[in-house]
């Protein structure tokens, strides 16, 4: 399991931007956006679903994008 700026780091060869990121875990998208650290200063769109289960049962969507 890698968090997301190490998937990126290990499997993008590109240093440019991130045009789009879409993230599908299935309530799990908080986690991977807390491991994105840099990922996302170079990302230009984000994606991501909001559930009510997961890991999202302790936090706002608030929490993610304020």
């Amino acid at each position: 399991m890698f968090s997301l700026e190490t998937y990126v780091d290990k499997f993008v060869k590109s240093k440019g931007p991130i045009n789009i990121l879409s993230i599908d875990v299935e309530g799990f998208d908080f986690d991977v956006l807390f491991g994105a650290g840099t990922v996302l200063d170079r990302t230009q769109y984000l994606e991501f679903e909001f559930h009510v289960s997961g890991s999202w049962k302790k936090y706002h969507v608030t929490d993610a994008v304020g």
